[in-house]
């Protein structure tokens, strides 16, 4: 059970362009409305309406260059609720586990990372 929100960060051994643009794709694939883009500065962000699980969501993607490859950070919070019973954590997991499988071909992680709080 999660309090509202959930973080997660994850380092691709791949170009930026190409985990940028997978990002993307992933988002949309688990259901997320992508809002904003921004590839120059690595952010993504993009929300869930309510369903029967949440008052609805909002997830952040940061994308990043590092001296190991490409750092992905996520970072879902739920709209208006005290509790989100765990569902910031599962956007944030449905997400890595679809990137990761976007990047299949190519995927070499390098480290991660993950928090869940309030």
């Amino acid at each position: 059970m999660g309090l509202r929100s959930a973080e997660k960060s994850l380092t691709y051994k791949l170009e930026y362009e190409k985990v940028f643009e997978e990002a993307k794709n992933a988002l949309s694939d688990c259901g997320f409305i992508i809002k904003k883009t921004d590839e120059p500065s690595g952010i993504i962000k993009a929300f869930a309406e309510v369903s029967i699980w949440s008052y609805g969501d909002v997830i952040t993607i940061s994308v990043s260059k590092s001296a190991e490859g490409t750092h992905v950070k996520a970072h879902s919070t739920a709209k208006a609720a005290i509790f989100d019973w765990g569902k910031s954590g599962r956007n944030v997991t449905d997400f890595f586990a679809i990137l990761d499988e976007r990047l299949a071909n190519s995927n070499k992680r390098v480290k991660s990372s993950a928090s869940y709080f309030e």
